[in-house]
């Protein structure tokens, strides 16, 4: 869900979509969920490789900024806060 939303926002094609779903099941059947890493740190990775590795690449502030905005106005129901590193480089 938060792939698709996502990359809804970002305007990605189905193809890269589907691809970072992908990704993101490999490492979901590779590493625990409760790892170093939390969801949305993954899921932010899987769609920015997917769409460097369909050809319609995003810049790393546009996918941080999409999903700090799902976060915060969709996506309150994680317990943890994923963006405590960030220190406003990727919002200006």
């Amino acid at each position: 869900h938060m792939i698709h939303l996502g990359a809804i926002i970002l305007r990605l094609p189905p193809s890269a979509t589907t691809t970072a779903a992908i990704l993101l099941h490999q490492y979901c059947s590779c590493h625990s969920l409760l790892g170093e890493f939390s969801l949305l740190e993954i899921v932010m990775a899987a769609v920015l490789l997917a769409s460097k590795v369909e050809e319609s690449g995003r810049r790393v502030r546009d996918v941080v900024n999409v999903y700090h905005y799902l976060y915060t106005h969709h996506i309150r129901r994680f317990k943890y806060r994923p963006f405590e590193y960030v220190e406003g480089e990727y919002y200006e």
